[in-house]
């Protein structure tokens, strides 16, 4: 059963990295003119347009030759590689990896959470929170699990 809830919310982690995550609104800067005594006297920029929004979509802004985005990339897939990875690896082997898969979930959460926290959250990321959230609480059980098993061994 939980490898079954692990297994779902690693697919939707999948889906949610083609999914737009967070939005802001970027600002052109202002520029500052003249510096009097103690005073600084600043002025809107000219040539500045107006605010843009800026859609934080992962897969879109993936770029292979660029480490950030790789890691962007781990941060999303790595949930999927440890399901194929616990079918075909052996017993024991797995059970060590389970009882650290709880610390990946949290750094992952916070290496995204940066990300989305940025703007205003979409439902992209809404649906990835959840599916983190779902993940980190099965990945507690079976890190239990897997705790007792290798201490009775």
């Amino acid at each position: 059963m939980v490898a079954a809830i692990k297994t779902v919310s690693a697919v939707i982690m999948l889906v949610a990295f083609f999914l737009p995550l967070s939005q802001c609104h970027l600002v052109e800067p202002i520029e500052v003119k003249t510096i009097e005594g103690s005073k600084i006297i600043i002025e809107n920029d000219e040539n500045a347009s107006e605010p843009k929004e800026i859609v934080i979509q992962a897969s879109e802004s993936f770029e292979v030759d660029s480490l950030d985005s790789w890691l962007v990339l781990l941060a999303f897939f790595w949930p999927t590689v440890l399901t194929v990875f616990y079918v075909v690896s052996r017993k024991r082997m797995t059970h060590v990896v389970r009882i650290v898969e709880p610390l990946f979930c949290v750094l992952t959460a916070y290496f995204i959470g940066q990300a989305l926290l940025l703007g205003e959250i979409l439902y992209g990321g809404y649906i990835w929170a959840g599916a983190i959230s779902i993940y980190f609480i099965a990945a507690v059980v079976d890190s239990i699990k897997s705790f007792r098993y290798l201490r009775s061994q």
